[in-house]
Protein backbone atom coordinates (compact mmCIF):
# COMPACT_ATOMS: atom_id res chain seq x y z
CA UNK A 1 0.00 0.00 0.00
CA UNK A 2 1.15 3.59 -0.97
CA UNK A 3 0.51 6.31 1.59
CA UNK A 4 1.08 9.73 1.04
CA UNK A 5 1.27 12.53 4.06
CA UNK A 6 0.77 16.45 2.91
CA UNK A 7 1.83 18.58 5.70
CA UNK A 8 3.52 22.41 6.46
CA UNK A 9 6.56 20.21 9.19
CA UNK A 10 3.92 20.27 11.88
CA UNK A 11 2.99 17.07 12.87
CA UNK A 12 4.95 14.33 14.07
CA UNK A 13 3.86 11.93 11.34
CA UNK A 14 6.68 12.97 9.52
CA UNK A 15 8.72 10.97 11.48
CA UNK A 16 10.05 7.85 9.15
CA UNK A 17 8.30 5.52 11.70
CA UNK A 18 5.20 6.92 10.42
CA UNK A 19 6.08 8.14 6.53
CA UNK A 20 9.15 7.99 4.58
CA UNK A 21 10.74 11.22 2.91
CA UNK A 22 9.39 9.97 -0.71
CA UNK A 23 5.78 9.70 1.13
CA UNK A 24 6.10 12.92 2.02
CA UNK A 25 4.87 16.33 0.39
CA UNK A 26 5.98 19.89 2.21
CA UNK A 27 2.88 22.35 2.02
CA UNK A 28 5.07 25.65 1.50
CA UNK A 29 3.47 28.71 0.06
CA UNK A 30 6.53 30.16 -1.49
CA UNK A 31 4.86 33.41 -1.26
CA UNK A 32 2.32 35.64 0.60
CA UNK A 33 0.69 37.41 -2.70
CA UNK A 34 0.11 33.95 -4.16
CA UNK A 35 -3.65 32.47 -3.96
CA UNK A 36 -3.66 29.36 -2.08
CA UNK A 37 -6.16 27.97 -4.88
CA UNK A 38 -3.42 28.22 -7.19
CA UNK A 39 -0.86 26.69 -5.41
CA UNK A 40 -3.01 24.36 -4.79
CA UNK A 41 -4.22 23.55 -8.40
CA UNK A 42 -0.74 24.17 -10.07
CA UNK A 43 1.04 21.40 -7.60
CA UNK A 44 -1.84 19.20 -8.76
CA UNK A 45 -1.88 19.63 -12.26
CA UNK A 46 1.99 19.81 -12.90
CA UNK A 47 4.11 19.80 -9.69
CA UNK A 48 5.66 17.39 -7.23
CA UNK A 49 2.63 16.91 -4.84
CA UNK A 50 1.35 16.00 -8.48
CA UNK A 51 3.62 12.86 -8.79
CA UNK A 52 3.27 11.92 -5.46
CA UNK A 53 -0.13 11.80 -4.99
CA UNK A 54 -0.42 9.05 -8.77
CA UNK A 55 1.53 6.79 -7.24
CA UNK A 56 -0.84 6.68 -3.61
CA UNK A 57 -3.23 4.18 -2.44
CA UNK A 58 -4.36 6.58 0.40
CA UNK A 59 -3.59 10.20 1.18
CA UNK A 60 -3.22 12.05 4.62
CA UNK A 61 -3.62 15.78 4.76
CA UNK A 62 -2.82 17.57 8.01
CA UNK A 63 -6.19 19.70 8.22
CA UNK A 64 -4.41 22.93 9.94
CA UNK A 65 -1.32 23.85 7.05
CA UNK A 66 -0.70 27.82 8.17
CA UNK A 67 -0.94 29.94 11.19
CA UNK A 68 -4.33 30.94 10.51
CA UNK A 69 -6.49 28.05 12.24
CA UNK A 70 -9.79 29.11 10.96
CA UNK A 71 -8.23 28.83 7.22
CA UNK A 72 -8.04 24.90 7.28
CA UNK A 73 -5.97 24.73 4.38
CA UNK A 74 -5.79 20.89 4.49
CA UNK A 75 -9.77 20.92 3.92
CA UNK A 76 -9.04 22.70 1.20
CA UNK A 77 -6.58 21.07 -0.08
CA UNK A 78 -9.37 17.69 -0.16
CA UNK A 79 -12.01 19.83 -2.21
CA UNK A 80 -9.13 20.19 -4.77
CA UNK A 81 -8.03 16.19 -4.95
CA UNK A 82 -11.59 15.49 -5.36
CA UNK A 83 -12.61 17.81 -8.20
CA UNK A 84 -9.54 18.10 -10.06
CA UNK A 85 -10.77 15.75 -12.83
CA UNK A 86 -6.97 15.50 -14.26
CA UNK A 87 -5.98 12.96 -11.49
CA UNK A 88 -8.32 10.71 -12.87
CA UNK A 89 -8.97 7.82 -10.59
CA UNK A 90 -7.20 9.27 -8.05
CA UNK A 91 -9.61 11.99 -7.03
CA UNK A 92 -11.67 9.10 -5.44
CA UNK A 93 -9.07 7.76 -3.34
CA UNK A 94 -9.42 7.98 0.46
CA UNK A 95 -8.51 11.11 2.88
CA UNK A 96 -7.44 11.14 6.03
CA UNK A 97 -7.71 14.62 7.57
CA UNK A 98 -5.03 14.78 10.78
CA UNK A 99 -6.54 16.96 13.62
CA UNK A 100 -6.59 16.72 17.20
CA UNK A 101 -10.23 17.63 17.34
CA UNK A 102 -12.93 15.57 16.68
CA UNK A 103 -15.44 15.44 13.38
CA UNK A 104 -18.29 17.58 15.44
CA UNK A 105 -16.53 19.92 16.51
CA UNK A 106 -14.59 20.60 13.23
CA UNK A 107 -17.77 20.59 11.39
CA UNK A 108 -18.96 23.52 13.70
CA UNK A 109 -16.37 25.88 13.15
CA UNK A 110 -14.61 25.41 10.37
CA UNK A 111 -16.04 27.51 7.39
CA UNK A 112 -16.45 24.42 4.38
CA UNK A 113 -16.80 21.89 6.67
CA UNK A 114 -19.32 19.53 3.97
CA UNK A 115 -16.39 18.08 2.93
CA UNK A 116 -16.00 16.31 6.43
CA UNK A 117 -19.07 14.60 6.17
CA UNK A 118 -18.55 12.83 2.64
CA UNK A 119 -18.09 9.51 1.39
CA UNK A 120 -14.23 8.32 1.40
CA UNK A 121 -13.05 11.67 3.98
CA UNK A 122 -12.04 10.24 7.59
CA UNK A 123 -10.91 11.85 10.46
CA UNK A 124 -7.68 10.67 12.72
CA UNK A 125 -6.06 11.82 15.89
CA UNK A 126 -2.10 12.51 15.51
CA UNK A 127 -1.12 9.78 17.56
CA UNK A 128 0.07 6.00 16.71
CA UNK A 129 -2.87 4.01 18.13
CA UNK A 130 -4.94 6.36 15.54
CA UNK A 131 -2.06 6.13 12.65
CA UNK A 132 -2.30 1.91 13.21
CA UNK A 133 -6.07 1.77 13.11
CA UNK A 134 -6.47 3.15 9.62
CA UNK A 135 -3.69 1.45 8.08
CA UNK A 136 -5.07 -1.68 9.36
CA UNK A 137 -8.50 -1.08 8.17
CA UNK A 138 -6.60 -0.19 4.67
CA UNK A 139 -4.86 -3.19 5.09
CA UNK A 140 -8.61 -5.19 5.67
CA UNK A 141 -10.41 -3.07 3.00
CA UNK A 142 -12.46 -1.67 5.27
CA UNK A 143 -11.14 2.11 4.05
CA UNK A 144 -13.29 2.99 1.30
CA UNK A 145 -12.84 5.99 -1.49
CA UNK A 146 -15.12 7.73 -3.01
CA UNK A 147 -17.82 5.45 -4.97
CA UNK A 148 -20.62 8.34 -5.59
CA UNK A 149 -19.40 11.91 -7.22
CA UNK A 150 -22.18 13.21 -8.04
CA UNK A 151 -23.74 12.56 -4.10
CA UNK A 152 -20.91 14.24 -3.25
CA UNK A 153 -21.62 17.13 -5.38
CA UNK A 154 -24.53 17.23 -3.93
CA UNK A 155 -23.80 17.42 -0.48
CA UNK A 156 -21.06 20.07 -0.39
CA UNK A 157 -21.16 23.66 -1.04
CA UNK A 158 -18.71 25.80 -1.91
CA UNK A 159 -19.44 29.77 -2.28
CA UNK A 160 -18.00 32.31 -4.87
CA UNK A 161 -14.72 33.48 -3.73
CA UNK A 162 -14.59 36.73 -1.45
CA UNK A 163 -13.71 40.26 -3.15
CA UNK A 164 -16.32 39.62 -5.95
CA UNK A 165 -18.63 42.69 -6.31
CA UNK A 166 -21.35 40.79 -7.66
CA UNK A 167 -22.70 37.95 -9.09
CA UNK A 168 -22.04 39.88 -12.23
CA UNK A 169 -18.35 39.11 -11.88
CA UNK A 170 -19.19 35.62 -11.40
CA UNK A 171 -21.79 35.16 -14.53
CA UNK A 172 -18.77 36.76 -16.50
CA UNK A 173 -15.79 34.50 -15.96
CA UNK A 174 -18.11 31.24 -15.85
CA UNK A 175 -19.94 32.36 -18.85
CA UNK A 176 -16.13 32.69 -21.10
CA UNK A 177 -15.11 29.56 -20.01
CA UNK A 178 -18.27 27.63 -20.78
CA UNK A 179 -18.95 29.40 -24.20
CA UNK A 180 -15.45 29.22 -25.30
CA UNK A 181 -15.54 25.30 -25.04
CA UNK A 182 -18.77 25.22 -26.21
CA UNK A 183 -17.81 26.76 -29.17
CA UNK A 184 -14.10 24.86 -29.75
CA UNK A 185 -12.43 28.20 -29.24
CA UNK A 186 -8.74 27.49 -29.13
CA UNK A 187 -7.12 28.40 -25.37
CA UNK A 188 -5.01 31.44 -25.56
CA UNK A 189 -4.32 35.11 -24.85
CA UNK A 190 -7.75 36.29 -23.23
CA UNK A 191 -9.54 33.11 -22.89
CA UNK A 192 -6.56 31.20 -21.56
CA UNK A 193 -5.87 33.86 -18.50
CA UNK A 194 -10.09 33.46 -17.90
CA UNK A 195 -9.21 29.50 -18.12
CA UNK A 196 -6.48 29.07 -15.76
CA UNK A 197 -8.42 31.61 -13.02
CA UNK A 198 -11.30 29.27 -13.29
CA UNK A 199 -9.70 25.84 -13.60
CA UNK A 200 -7.90 27.25 -10.62
CA UNK A 201 -9.86 28.45 -8.40
CA UNK A 202 -12.20 25.74 -5.69
CA UNK A 203 -15.24 27.62 -6.88
CA UNK A 204 -14.87 27.07 -10.47
CA UNK A 205 -13.45 23.45 -10.17
CA UNK A 206 -17.00 22.77 -7.92
CA UNK A 207 -18.98 24.20 -10.77
CA UNK A 208 -17.26 23.05 -13.47
CA UNK A 209 -17.76 19.98 -12.46
CA UNK A 210 -21.37 20.25 -11.67
CA UNK A 211 -22.32 21.70 -14.72
CA UNK A 212 -19.87 20.29 -17.53
CA UNK A 213 -19.85 21.83 -20.56
CA UNK A 214 -20.95 19.99 -23.66
CA UNK A 215 -19.19 21.10 -27.26
CA UNK A 216 -21.52 22.30 -29.95
CA UNK A 217 -21.14 21.04 -33.19
CA UNK A 218 -20.91 24.31 -35.25
CA UNK A 219 -21.83 22.84 -38.27
CA UNK A 220 -25.53 22.11 -36.35
CA UNK A 221 -25.82 25.43 -35.01
CA UNK A 222 -27.16 26.81 -37.87
CA UNK A 223 -25.89 30.45 -37.74
CA UNK A 224 -24.94 30.55 -41.05
CA UNK A 225 -26.47 33.74 -42.66
CA UNK A 226 -25.53 36.08 -45.86
CA UNK A 227 -26.72 39.47 -45.00
CA UNK A 228 -24.08 42.40 -44.29
CA UNK A 229 -24.81 44.07 -40.97
CA UNK A 230 -22.70 45.91 -38.71
CA UNK A 231 -22.53 44.71 -34.97
CA UNK A 232 -20.98 46.48 -32.53
CA UNK A 233 -19.96 44.88 -28.65
CA UNK A 234 -20.16 47.18 -25.54
CA UNK A 235 -18.80 44.92 -22.69
CA UNK A 236 -16.13 46.23 -20.33
CA UNK A 237 -14.88 42.20 -20.02
CA UNK A 238 -14.36 42.94 -23.64
CA UNK A 239 -10.80 42.01 -23.83
CA UNK A 240 -11.51 38.86 -20.92
CA UNK A 241 -12.58 36.72 -23.65
CA UNK A 242 -16.11 38.46 -25.06
CA UNK A 243 -15.00 39.79 -28.14
CA UNK A 244 -12.66 36.74 -28.80
CA UNK A 245 -15.97 34.75 -28.40
CA UNK A 246 -18.37 36.86 -30.37
CA UNK A 247 -15.65 36.73 -33.17
CA UNK A 248 -15.28 32.67 -33.33
CA UNK A 249 -19.05 32.95 -33.43
CA UNK A 250 -19.44 34.96 -35.90
CA UNK A 251 -16.88 33.03 -38.31
CA UNK A 252 -19.74 31.09 -40.12
CA UNK A 253 -21.35 34.42 -41.09
CA UNK A 254 -18.39 36.45 -42.86
CA UNK A 255 -20.58 39.57 -43.76
CA UNK A 256 -21.36 39.93 -39.96
CA UNK A 257 -17.28 39.05 -39.21
CA UNK A 258 -16.45 41.94 -41.13
CA UNK A 259 -18.67 44.23 -39.94
CA UNK A 260 -17.90 43.23 -35.99
CA UNK A 261 -16.48 45.86 -33.57
CA UNK A 262 -16.09 46.39 -30.00
CA UNK A 263 -15.25 49.19 -27.83
CA UNK A 264 -11.87 48.31 -26.93
CA UNK A 265 -10.52 50.87 -24.10
CA UNK A 266 -9.75 49.84 -20.26
CA UNK A 267 -13.34 51.11 -19.11
CA UNK A 268 -11.99 50.77 -15.43
CA UNK A 269 -9.78 53.70 -16.18
CA UNK A 270 -13.11 56.24 -16.90
CA UNK A 271 -15.90 57.93 -15.69
CA UNK A 272 -19.29 57.23 -15.91
CA UNK A 273 -19.65 59.76 -18.60
CA UNK A 274 -16.81 59.28 -19.96
CA UNK A 275 -17.30 55.77 -20.95
CA UNK A 276 -20.81 56.97 -21.60
CA UNK A 277 -19.01 59.58 -24.51
CA UNK A 278 -16.59 56.95 -25.64
CA UNK A 279 -18.84 54.36 -26.33
CA UNK A 280 -21.85 57.32 -27.96
CA UNK A 281 -18.68 58.06 -30.36
CA UNK A 282 -17.90 54.39 -31.51
CA UNK A 283 -21.52 54.24 -32.33
CA UNK A 284 -21.30 57.03 -34.43
CA UNK A 285 -17.99 55.95 -36.23
CA UNK A 286 -18.95 52.18 -36.24
CA UNK A 287 -22.54 52.57 -38.07
CA UNK A 288 -23.93 49.30 -36.09
CA UNK A 289 -27.10 48.02 -37.04
CA UNK A 290 -27.19 45.57 -34.13
CA UNK A 291 -25.17 46.88 -30.77
CA UNK A 292 -24.80 43.95 -28.00
CA UNK A 293 -24.70 46.01 -24.92
CA UNK A 294 -23.66 45.18 -21.25
CA UNK A 295 -25.71 46.56 -18.70
CA UNK A 296 -23.16 47.65 -15.93
CA UNK A 297 -20.01 48.82 -17.27
CA UNK A 298 -18.32 50.91 -14.50
CA UNK A 299 -17.78 50.72 -10.98
CA UNK A 300 -20.74 52.45 -9.71
CA UNK A 301 -23.01 50.26 -11.62
CA UNK A 302 -22.19 47.83 -8.87
CA UNK A 303 -23.49 49.50 -6.18
CA UNK A 304 -26.21 47.60 -3.75
CA UNK A 305 -29.07 49.99 -3.61
CA UNK A 306 -28.34 51.39 -7.90
CA UNK A 307 -31.31 51.11 -9.88
CA UNK A 308 -31.38 50.08 -13.22
CA UNK A 309 -31.73 53.48 -14.84
CA UNK A 310 -28.71 54.37 -12.78
CA UNK A 311 -26.70 52.04 -15.12
CA UNK A 312 -24.44 52.85 -17.44
CA UNK A 313 -25.22 50.84 -20.24
CA UNK A 314 -29.27 52.16 -19.40
CA UNK A 315 -27.30 55.29 -20.19
CA UNK A 316 -25.99 54.14 -23.22
CA UNK A 317 -29.35 52.85 -24.65
CA UNK A 318 -31.19 55.78 -24.03
CA UNK A 319 -28.72 58.02 -25.71
CA UNK A 320 -28.29 55.30 -28.81
CA UNK A 321 -31.82 55.29 -29.31
CA UNK A 322 -32.00 59.23 -29.59
CA UNK A 323 -29.19 58.62 -32.18
CA UNK A 324 -31.49 56.30 -34.50
CA UNK A 325 -34.39 54.50 -33.04
CA UNK A 326 -33.66 51.70 -35.83
CA UNK A 327 -30.41 50.53 -34.13
CA UNK A 328 -31.34 47.41 -32.68
CA UNK A 329 -29.94 46.57 -29.13
CA UNK A 330 -29.45 43.60 -27.71
CA UNK A 331 -29.03 43.59 -24.04
CA UNK A 332 -26.37 41.60 -22.68
CA UNK A 333 -26.53 40.73 -19.06
CA UNK A 334 -26.20 39.04 -15.51
CA UNK A 335 -29.22 40.02 -14.76
CA UNK A 336 -32.13 38.39 -14.85
CA UNK A 337 -34.54 40.62 -12.56
CA UNK A 338 -37.94 40.63 -14.04
CA UNK A 339 -38.19 44.67 -13.31
CA UNK A 340 -35.44 45.06 -14.89
CA UNK A 341 -36.49 43.30 -18.04
CA UNK A 342 -39.35 45.52 -18.13
CA UNK A 343 -37.72 49.16 -17.86
CA UNK A 344 -35.58 48.13 -20.73
CA UNK A 345 -38.04 46.83 -23.02
CA UNK A 346 -40.04 50.21 -22.61
CA UNK A 347 -37.11 52.55 -23.27
CA UNK A 348 -36.59 50.12 -26.43
CA UNK A 349 -34.52 46.72 -26.01
CA UNK A 350 -34.76 44.80 -28.50
CA UNK A 351 -33.94 41.58 -27.09
CA UNK A 352 -32.02 39.66 -24.46
CA UNK A 353 -29.12 37.13 -23.48
CA UNK A 354 -28.60 36.30 -20.56
CA UNK A 355 -24.91 35.50 -19.43
CA UNK A 356 -24.79 32.59 -17.41
CA UNK A 357 -26.21 32.34 -13.80
CA UNK A 358 -24.37 28.99 -11.96
CA UNK A 359 -26.71 29.06 -9.72
CA UNK A 360 -29.21 28.16 -11.89
CA UNK A 361 -27.37 26.34 -14.36
CA UNK A 362 -29.01 23.06 -15.89
CA UNK A 363 -25.59 21.36 -17.50
CA UNK A 364 -27.04 22.75 -21.16
CA UNK A 365 -27.25 26.36 -20.03
CA UNK A 366 -23.76 27.25 -22.73
CA UNK A 367 -25.31 26.00 -25.93
CA UNK A 368 -29.17 27.06 -25.41
CA UNK A 369 -27.80 30.56 -24.53
CA UNK A 370 -25.34 30.63 -27.99
CA UNK A 371 -28.74 29.57 -29.46
CA UNK A 372 -30.51 31.96 -27.88
CA UNK A 373 -27.82 34.48 -29.58
CA UNK A 374 -28.06 33.21 -32.98
CA UNK A 375 -32.18 33.41 -32.91
CA UNK A 376 -32.03 36.61 -31.44
CA UNK A 377 -29.16 37.84 -33.97
CA UNK A 378 -31.13 36.86 -37.17
CA UNK A 379 -34.22 37.92 -36.04
CA UNK A 380 -33.06 41.28 -35.15
CA UNK A 381 -30.99 41.40 -38.91
CA UNK A 382 -34.63 41.59 -40.36
CA UNK A 383 -35.00 44.83 -38.74
CA UNK A 384 -31.65 46.72 -40.24
CA UNK A 385 -34.08 48.08 -42.72
CA UNK A 386 -35.28 50.70 -39.85
CA UNK A 387 -32.18 51.90 -38.92
CA UNK A 388 -32.09 53.20 -42.80
CA UNK A 389 -35.43 54.50 -42.94
CA UNK A 390 -34.47 56.55 -39.33
CA UNK A 391 -31.35 58.07 -41.53
CA UNK A 392 -33.42 59.24 -44.22
CA UNK A 393 -35.97 60.67 -42.05
CA UNK A 394 -33.39 62.53 -39.93
CA UNK A 395 -32.18 64.14 -43.44
CA UNK A 396 -36.21 65.19 -44.04
CA UNK A 397 -36.77 66.76 -40.97
CA UNK A 398 -33.07 68.73 -41.29
CA UNK A 399 -34.58 69.96 -44.77
CA UNK A 400 -37.68 70.76 -42.92
CA UNK A 401 -36.26 72.87 -40.24
CA UNK A 402 -33.68 74.95 -43.20
CA UNK A 403 -37.46 75.86 -44.75
CA UNK A 404 -39.16 76.51 -41.65
CA UNK A 405 -37.44 80.03 -41.11
CA UNK A 406 -39.51 82.21 -43.20
CA UNK A 407 -42.38 84.42 -42.58
CA UNK A 408 -45.57 82.94 -41.83
CA UNK A 409 -47.91 82.46 -44.39
CA UNK A 410 -49.13 79.29 -46.71
CA UNK A 411 -46.20 77.99 -46.98
CA UNK A 412 -44.53 77.94 -43.97
CA UNK A 413 -47.92 76.32 -42.38
CA UNK A 414 -47.26 73.78 -45.44
CA UNK A 415 -44.04 72.97 -43.78
CA UNK A 416 -45.32 72.69 -40.57
CA UNK A 417 -47.93 70.43 -41.42
CA UNK A 418 -45.75 68.31 -42.73
CA UNK A 419 -43.36 68.52 -39.90
CA UNK A 420 -46.57 66.92 -37.88
CA UNK A 421 -47.16 64.25 -40.12
CA UNK A 422 -43.28 63.51 -39.98
CA UNK A 423 -43.52 62.63 -36.47
CA UNK A 424 -45.99 60.59 -37.25
CA UNK A 425 -44.23 58.50 -39.54
CA UNK A 426 -41.23 58.30 -37.20
CA UNK A 427 -44.07 56.81 -34.55
CA UNK A 428 -45.06 54.06 -36.68
CA UNK A 429 -41.84 52.77 -38.16
CA UNK A 430 -40.61 52.82 -34.19
CA UNK A 431 -43.97 50.56 -33.38
CA UNK A 432 -43.44 47.85 -36.79
CA UNK A 433 -43.22 44.47 -35.77
CA UNK A 434 -42.04 42.31 -38.86
CA UNK A 435 -44.40 39.20 -37.60
CA UNK A 436 -48.04 42.07 -37.76
CA UNK A 437 -48.22 42.97 -41.07
CA UNK A 438 -50.60 45.57 -40.01
CA UNK A 439 -47.92 47.72 -38.60
CA UNK A 440 -46.48 47.97 -41.75
CA UNK A 441 -49.45 49.09 -43.26
CA UNK A 442 -49.76 51.93 -40.81
CA UNK A 443 -46.12 52.99 -41.54
CA UNK A 444 -46.68 52.84 -45.20
CA UNK A 445 -50.03 54.62 -45.25
CA UNK A 446 -48.16 57.55 -42.88
CA UNK A 447 -45.72 58.04 -45.72
CA UNK A 448 -48.40 58.11 -48.40
CA UNK A 449 -50.25 61.04 -46.35
CA UNK A 450 -47.02 62.55 -46.27
CA UNK A 451 -46.91 63.17 -49.71
CA UNK A 452 -50.91 63.54 -50.31
CA UNK A 453 -49.95 66.84 -48.22
CA UNK A 454 -47.55 67.89 -51.54
CA UNK A 455 -50.40 67.13 -53.92
CA UNK A 456 -52.74 69.10 -51.39
CA UNK A 457 -50.27 71.88 -51.21
CA UNK A 458 -48.82 72.54 -54.84
CA UNK A 459 -51.68 71.53 -57.06
CA UNK A 460 -53.96 74.43 -57.81
CA UNK A 461 -56.27 75.60 -60.69
CA UNK A 462 -55.39 78.95 -62.88
CA UNK A 463 -57.03 81.86 -62.03
CA UNK A 464 -59.34 80.86 -65.06
CA UNK A 465 -60.43 77.63 -63.26
CA UNK A 466 -60.04 75.56 -66.49
CA UNK A 467 -56.54 74.43 -66.62
CA UNK A 468 -54.35 72.81 -63.41
CA UNK A 469 -50.78 74.66 -61.87
CA UNK A 470 -48.47 73.10 -59.77
CA UNK A 471 -47.29 76.06 -57.19
CA UNK A 472 -46.88 79.93 -56.91
CA UNK A 473 -45.13 79.51 -60.40
CA UNK A 474 -48.15 78.27 -61.66
CA UNK A 475 -46.21 75.61 -64.16
CA UNK A 476 -48.32 74.14 -65.90
CA UNK A 477 -49.51 70.30 -64.81
CA UNK A 478 -48.61 67.55 -67.45
CA UNK A 479 -50.07 64.14 -67.80
CA UNK A 480 -47.19 61.21 -67.77
CA UNK A 481 -48.08 57.83 -68.23
CA UNK A 482 -46.17 54.52 -68.85
CA UNK A 483 -46.91 52.79 -72.00
CA UNK A 484 -45.08 49.53 -73.95
CA UNK A 485 -42.26 50.14 -70.97
CA UNK A 486 -41.70 53.86 -72.42
CA UNK A 487 -42.62 56.99 -70.32
CA UNK A 488 -44.52 59.48 -72.03
CA UNK A 489 -46.01 63.27 -71.64
CA UNK A 490 -49.22 63.37 -73.28
CA UNK A 491 -48.96 67.22 -72.77
CA UNK A 492 -51.11 68.93 -70.39
CA UNK A 493 -53.51 67.58 -68.42
CA UNK A 494 -57.42 67.64 -69.40
CA UNK A 495 -59.85 65.52 -67.48
CA UNK A 496 -60.60 62.29 -69.84
CA UNK A 497 -63.77 61.68 -68.11
CA UNK A 498 -66.50 63.80 -66.07
CA UNK A 499 -65.30 65.23 -62.80
CA UNK A 500 -61.54 63.34 -63.20
CA UNK A 501 -59.16 65.56 -60.86
CA UNK A 502 -55.08 64.89 -61.07
CA UNK A 503 -54.51 62.35 -58.26
CA UNK A 504 -51.88 61.47 -56.68
CA UNK A 505 -49.68 59.41 -59.11
CA UNK A 506 -50.29 62.41 -61.70
CA UNK A 507 -48.95 65.29 -58.99
CA UNK A 508 -46.10 63.21 -57.89
CA UNK A 509 -44.82 62.56 -60.87
CA UNK A 510 -45.40 66.29 -62.17
CA UNK A 511 -43.79 67.70 -59.32
CA UNK A 512 -40.19 65.17 -59.21
CA UNK A 513 -39.71 65.95 -63.25
CA UNK A 514 -40.78 69.34 -63.95
CA UNK A 515 -41.15 71.38 -60.72
CA UNK A 516 -38.64 69.81 -58.35
CA UNK A 517 -36.38 68.78 -61.68
CA UNK A 518 -35.11 66.22 -59.46
CA UNK A 519 -35.80 63.28 -61.22
CA UNK A 520 -32.50 61.56 -63.20
CA UNK A 521 -33.98 58.40 -64.35
CA UNK A 522 -37.67 59.69 -65.00
CA UNK A 523 -39.13 56.05 -66.69
CA UNK A 524 -37.63 54.52 -63.10
CA UNK A 525 -39.01 56.69 -61.25
CA UNK A 526 -42.31 57.36 -62.76
CA UNK A 527 -42.67 53.60 -62.28
CA UNK A 528 -42.23 53.61 -59.37
CA UNK A 529 -44.48 56.00 -58.33
CA UNK A 530 -47.50 54.34 -60.46
CA UNK A 531 -46.56 50.86 -58.36
CA UNK A 532 -46.84 52.61 -55.40
CA UNK A 533 -49.98 53.98 -55.95
CA UNK A 534 -51.90 51.08 -57.56
CA UNK A 535 -50.55 49.42 -54.22
CA UNK A 536 -52.19 51.85 -52.18
CA UNK A 537 -55.14 51.81 -54.40
CA UNK A 538 -55.51 47.78 -54.20
CA UNK A 539 -54.87 47.88 -50.37
CA UNK A 540 -58.42 50.70 -50.26
CA UNK A 541 -60.30 48.38 -52.46
CA UNK A 542 -59.50 45.31 -50.72
CA UNK A 543 -57.48 43.75 -53.96
CA UNK A 544 -54.20 43.97 -51.49
CA UNK A 545 -53.69 42.27 -47.98
CA UNK A 546 -50.86 43.97 -46.69
CA UNK A 547 -47.83 46.45 -48.25
CA UNK A 548 -44.18 45.04 -48.09
CA UNK A 549 -41.47 46.55 -46.43
CA UNK A 550 -39.66 46.94 -49.98
CA UNK A 551 -42.35 49.29 -50.96
CA UNK A 552 -41.78 51.24 -47.45
CA UNK A 553 -38.44 51.71 -48.39
CA UNK A 554 -39.40 52.86 -51.85
CA UNK A 555 -42.01 55.95 -50.51
CA UNK A 556 -39.58 56.61 -48.15
CA UNK A 557 -37.06 57.41 -50.74
CA UNK A 558 -39.41 59.34 -52.51
CA UNK A 559 -39.94 61.22 -49.68
CA UNK A 560 -36.65 61.71 -49.27
CA UNK A 561 -36.07 63.39 -52.30
CA UNK A 562 -38.93 65.48 -52.41
CA UNK A 563 -37.76 67.44 -49.23
CA UNK A 564 -33.82 67.83 -50.21
CA UNK A 565 -35.76 69.58 -53.29
CA UNK A 566 -38.16 71.32 -51.59
CA UNK A 567 -39.65 74.97 -52.51
CA UNK A 568 -42.23 77.24 -52.41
Amino acid sequence: MNKLLIHANNTSFTDDNYFLKSEQFEFIVPSSEIDIDFYISDELESGILREKLLKADICFVKVFLTQNYLEAVGLRIAYHIRLTSSLGCKTHLPIILVAEDDIQYLGKVLSLPFILFTEGIYVSNEDRLSFDKILSRSKDGKLKGLNDFDSFLRRITIPPPAGYQSHHSVANEWSILRWSRALGIKESGSVLKVKEKIESLLYYKYLLASFPVTNIDKLNLGFRVAEKGNILLIDDEWSSGWSAIMKEFLTGSPNLYNGFSACEFVFSNLTDSQIIENCLAMVRSANPDIIILDLRLSDSDFKKMALVTDFTGYKILKSVKKINPGIRVVVFTASNKAWNILELQSLGADGFIFKEFPDFNQGAESIISIKRLAATLREQLKYRFQKELFNKYTRVEADLSAQSSGDEGEYLNFIETLQSQLAVIRASIALIDINKAETIDMAFLSCYNFLELFRNYYLRQSDSGYRYVLGIDELRLDRYQIKRNKLENIGEFFPEYKNESPGWFHVQAALSIDYFKFSTRPYSEVLQLRRLADSRNDYIHSDKLHFQIEELESITSLIDKMCKYIRE
